[in-house]
């Protein structure tokens, strides 16, 4: 029994040893590859090593390594060894070094795991310059030492391409790390980081001209410190190369620990990618932890869309925005990301010495956190629209952001359409020399805050404005005895257009110890239900020889528990007054205060003589009418001549409302001595009006069309009255005029005479004969003949035959011939000078005229005048047993006609 029970033992100890030994003994050892090689699976699992104990295992420059499908790759083992078949061991390499290209393909790059024998120091791939890696489907895992710059890959050249696809790093210190000036390319697709103290570091380098980096639809999670606990870095991703970064389709999760809290950081050290584009991204924190999802500098052109964040503490769900990169001296852009920016420190963009432009695209939204600002030292393009405003906004318990700070280098700076709401949205100034600032803000929304909504500080020196524009803009709910817009010092902007209400002050001018006062230019704004509307002076006292040159003119100062304030130092009291002159003061009878009226209050120095009887700043209609005959908008309307009986074109009128309300029409009545001859239709033109009482919008219209249609003879005129709730024109009246002339009448009726109706076996020539026909108004008459073999006279075309002048003479319409037969005549008496020849070319003459008086239309037609009271041509050219029809048109000079009726005739069968 005892036999047999060591006889087990000894058979289960040797199959385990064999279990053991027997990988060790199919593993291949590969020393450094100088030319082109293939790994295959057979072979696997593969050791490396090097015959120069001074080097690593490296692939030359020029030569590829490739490794197939399925092979496994062991770095770092201490207990393996390979001998060369000359002799001689030499220790497994630690890492591999490229200087040519290595390609893998499903390969597992692994070491033995970690044990008290572990080298406290080993790497996997190191890419020298110039150097190339393509991976897909490959696993790096049991990598790197005890700092990131021994991560699993290490690219040390400056101009290497890598491509990762479906690869997987797990378990290591850190995957993959640079450093220094790479400006290569580095693509990663559908891999997963996991496990490790840090995924990606890119360290930067002023000597960089930009690299290229895509980290595409990957995923990275659970990156903290617990792997082997090491020290891991304090990001997941942290990438400080200039030049352009893509992450975009990427997953972030339970990344977080003490020593990890960014999960991506596009900065380091004052180095910063040129471009990053971030799009389609998922965030998710830790909400106990102070934890980034998203780090970029300032100095980085940012774009992207639809990323989203979740469980982030303290406000940093977003991305977050560090301090300019001092290498980046170029001009940058934000646009929207689909999630907000959050400045959670101190940003600056430039500096003293770096001049840029900073371009904030419509849609972005910024996050100021508490007395956290934005300087920008250069010009800023802050430019919204009405659909996609910039949003800035603060923490809405705190209301203490601090917005952005322009500086005497943001020159042409243009601001529009931005909601500012729990934060300052502005502060102007402060540093000597910003003279004549340009600077416009306009269209924009400031409120709920508890600083000042814009401040411009134009210190002892400093000269802001008068080019600093504010236009347009609402100021509302900013308390703490701040004001909507604060001008301190030399701060003398125009301020027009402006709506300011619900704050402690409305506008503060502010001279400070040392510094003068501020004198702007303040028009049509409206400042109500403010503690103070303007108040001038108060932390030191307005000096004398400022305040006229502060004007406050045309604006609505109303429901002010103060209206105008001026402080000032009773010993040393001013010698001017502030020109307040020609405002609405919130009642006919003017300001109260030291004003003879009930209106808002006004102190001493305050010239408010003449002011408004009325409002101009609330929303108005205004009526413009146009027509559409020539000059369109004088209010007349000249119809000209237009005959007894008969309608004129159509003109048509528009009712054009160029104000700020509602235009409601309440009449549109025809009225005048001759009203009954026009007629105006409300459904006429393009936008018709439809009925005497439309509503017409703002910048919109409405039409209607006028006829003349005169009844009796003469001159006629009326006029179109307009009421409506136009406050300057509440009544418009629209005169017509035109000029009734008798219509004209065509010539009299006539007969046929020759033949009758119906007659057979005509024979030519044939005489056709009607009766002449009067003109009413005396004018000429022509006559048209038709004959023709068809009853409808189609493609028949008519004769003129003849005019009969006023004087009742006939004119027939001869030819050239007979017009130069008469001619020469003329020409030959002249010259002739025997008698009888002369008489015998007078009968020719006289021929000659007979011709033109009464004429054929060709050799086989003619005309005659049988009597006075009858006409009659004669037609040749007819073919025999046709039934021809014929009838006469009669035309006047007015173009009327009168017609005979149709008569027909046969001609014989034989002519």
């Amino acid at each position: 029994m005892n036999t047999l029970k060591k006889g087990l033992i000894t058979s289960f100890l040797s199959c385990y040893l064999l279990l053991i030994i027997s990988p060790l003994l199919a593993a291949t050892c590969v020393s450094q590859i100088t030319q082109d090689t293939t790994l295959t699976r057979d072979g696997s699992p593969y050791y490396f090593y090097s015959t120069d104990p001074t080097k690593t295992f490296w692939i030359e420059k020029g030569a590829t390594l490739t490794i197939e499908d399925g092979v496994k790759i062991i770095l770092g083992d201490p207990d393996f060894q390979c001998e060369e078949p000359q002799g001689g061991k030499h220790n497994t390499a630690k890492s591999i070094r490229v200087y040519g290209k290595i390609k893998a393909s499903g390969t597992t790059f692994t070491a033995p795991e970690e044990s008290e024998t572990t080298p406290e120091v080993w790497e996997v791939i190191i890419f020298e310059d110039g150097s190339e890696g393509d991976f897909s489907n490959c696993t790096f895992r049991n990598g790197g030492g005890g700092a990131v710059s021994y991560a699993m890959i290490h690219i040390a050249g400056s101009n290497s391409t890598l491509n990762f696809s479906n690869s997987t790093f797990r378990y290591a210190d850190g995957a993959i790390y640079a450093f220094g000036n790479f400006e290569g390319t580095l693509k990663i697709d559908t891999c997963s980081f996991e496990k490790m103290g840090s995924a990606i570091t890119m360290k930067g380098d002023t000597n960089s001209n930009g690299a290229t980096i895509e980290i595409k639809n990957s995923t990275f999670k659970n990156i903290n410190d617990t792997w082997l606990g090491r020290v891991a870095s304090h990001q997941v991703v942290t990438i400080a190369n200039t030049g352009d970064v893509t992450i975009e389709g990427c997953t972030f999760s339970d990344n977080h620990s003490d020593n990890v809290n960014v999960d991506v950081k596009l900065t380091d050290s004052g180095f910063a990618p040129t471009s990053v584009v971030l799009k389609d991204n998922s965030f998710t924190g830790n909400i106990e932890e102070d934890h980034f999802p998203v780090q970029i500098s300032a100095g980085s052109n940012i774009s992207g869309s639809d990323n989203t964040f979740k469980d982030y503490a303290n406000g940093y769900d977003g991305v977050n925005i560090l301090s300019w990169s001092k290498y980046n001296n170029k001009d940058i852009t934000w646009k929207a990301l689909g999630s907000r920016y959050i400045v959670a420190d101190g940003v600056v963009v430039g500096s003293g010495t770096q001049k840029v432009s900073l371009t904030i695209s419509k849609g972005v939204d910024i996050y100021f956190h508490p007395l956290k600002n934005i300087v920008v030292w250069g010009t800023l393009k802050a430019n919204g629209t009405l659909d996609k405003p910039i949003n800035f906004y603060g923490k809405a318990s705190d209301k203490s952001g601090k917005g952005i700070y322009l500086t005497k280098f943001s020159n042409n700076s243009t601001i529009s359409h931005v909601i500012s709401r729990h934060n300052q949205a502005f502060f102007i100034g402060s540093e000597n020399g910003g003279e004549n600032l340009n600077i416009n803000i306009k269209d924009c929304q400031i409120s709920d805050t508890n600083l000042d909504g814009i401040y411009l500080d134009g210190g002892n020196t400093q000269f802001i404005g008068p080019s600093v524009i504010i236009e347009n803009c609402d100021f509302y709910n900013i308390y703490n005895y701040h004001a909507a817009i604060r001008l301190r010092g030399r701060a003398s902007p125009s301020i027009k257009n402006c709506h300011i209400y619900n704050n402690d002050r409305g506008i503060w001018l502010e001279s400070f110890i040392g510094s003068l006062m501020p004198y702007p230019q303040i028009s049509d704004t409206i400042i109500e239900n403010n503690e103070i509307g303007v108040l001038i002076g108060a932390l030191d006292y307005p000096r004398s020889y400022d305040l006229g040159k502060v004007h406050i003119n045309n604006c609505s100062i109303i429901n002010n528990t103060k209206g105008a304030e001026v402080s000032f130092n009773t010993s040393s009291p001013p010698n001017e007054e502030v020109d307040a002159k020609n405002n609405w003061w919130g009642d006919a009878s003017g300001p109260s205060g030291v004003g003879p009226g009930s209106g808002d209050s006004v102190s001493q120095y305050v010239a408010y003589e003449p002011w408004l009887t009325h409002d101009p700043n609330q929303p108005e209609p205004d009526i413009e009418v146009f027509d559409s005959i020539t000059p369109s908008n004088d209010l007349k309307m000249d119809f000209g001549d237009v005959e007894q009986g008969k309608n004129s074109e159509a003109e048509i009128v528009s009712i054009f409302n160029s104000g700020n309300a509602n235009l409601e029409v309440n009449s549109i009545t025809l009225a005048g001595d001759d009203f009954s001859e026009f007629d105006i239709d409300l459904n006429g033109g393009i936008s018709p009006c439809e009925s005497p009482t439309p509503i017409i919008a703002p910048n919109s219209k409405c039409t209607f069309s006028v006829v003349f249609r005169p009844i009796s003879t003469g001159s006629k005129a009326a006029y179109i009255n307009i009421e409506s709730n136009d406050p300057d024109e509440g009544e418009m009246q629209l005169t017509l005029s035109g000029n009734a002339v008798t219509a004209n009448k065509p010539p009299k009726k006539f007969n046929l005479i020759y033949p009758k109706d119906g007659a057979t076996n005509i024979t030519l020539p044939l005489t056709l004969r009607w009766e002449k026909t009067t003109d009413p108004e005396g004018d000429d008459v022509k006559y048209w003949l038709y004959v023709c073999p068809r009853k409808d006279f189609s493609d028949c075309e008519p004769i003129e035959v003849a005019s009969i002048s006023k004087r009742n003479i006939l004119y027939a319409h001869g030819s050239l011939y007979e017009l130069g037969f008469l001619l020469f005549g003329i020409l030959c008496f002249i010259n002739i000078g025997d008698n009888k020849k002369q008489m015998l070319f007078l009968v020719l003459i006289s021929f000659a005229i007979c011709s033109l008086l009464v004429s054929c239309n060709g050799s086989s037609s003619s005309l005659n005048s049988d009597s006075k009271n009858e006409l009659s041509y004669t037609v040749n050219d007819l073919s025999p047993n046709t039934t021809y029809y014929w009838k006469v048109a009669a035309e006047d000079e007015n173009g009327n006609i009168t017609e005979s009726s149709v008569r027909s005739f046969t001609t014989a069968q034989k002519l």
